[in-house]
């Protein structure tokens, strides 16, 4: 699988892996309560969900990272769960 529209989303706190939500459906994983989604992306969370996707799909080229200083926006989405 290639990485389009994958991408590392990071605080200082914690990480997540966005994907773009289409994808993520299509993919039929499930991810844990500790994911968020919004209208566009999942973002899976670092420690666990993440590196189950980026295994499950073959993910081996370098994926894009953008860090936020302070609170990132992450936190304020709906919990996956809400979405299942």
């Amino acid at each position: 699988m290639q990485n389009e529209n994958l991408k590392w989303i990071s605080d200082a706190g914690h990480g997540w892996l966005r994907v773009d939500k289409s994808n993520y459906i299509r993919s039929n994983f499930r991810a844990s309560s500790y994911s968020y989604y919004d209208d566009q992306f999942v973002h899976l969370e670092e420690d666990c969900d993440a590196p189950l996707y980026i295994n499950e799909h073959n993910v081996s080229n370098h994926i894009p990272e953008q860090y936020y200083e302070g609170y990132c926006f992450v936190r304020d989405l709906d919990n996956i769960y809400t979405a299942n």
